[in-house]
C-alpha cells in the first residue's frame, strides 16, 4: 500500500476531523505500529526510513543538534 501525504499548504496537527493525514498516520499506532504521541508543539520529530516504516519519535525538547537524534539518523 503506497501512502500519498500531500503537505504544500498549511494544515492541522491537532487530533480530530481536520487533523492532516501523516499527523493522523504519524500518532496513531493502529496505523504506524508503534507511536501513540500527539503532535503537541512545534519541533515534533518523527523519523520515517526509506521503506516507509516510523522508527523513532523525539518532542520538541529534543534538539535537532543532539547526539540522541543525530545517533538516530545515523543508524
Amino acid at each position: 500500500m503506497e501512502l500519498v501525504f500531500r503537505l504544500q499548504q498549511k494544515s492541522s496537527v491537532v487530533k480530530g476531523e481536520q487533523q492532516n493525514e501523516i499527523f493522523r498516520w504519524l500518532s496513531d499506532k493502529s496505523m504506524n505500529g508503534w507511536n501513540d504521541q500527539q503532535p503537541t508543539w512545534n519541533f515534533q520529530k518523527y523519523l520515517v526510513n526509506e521503506q516507509g516504516v516510523l522508527i523513532n519519535y523525539f518532542d520538541p525538547a529534543v534538539s535537532p543538534d543532539s547526539d540522541e537524534l543525530k545517533n538516530a539518523i545515523n543508524k
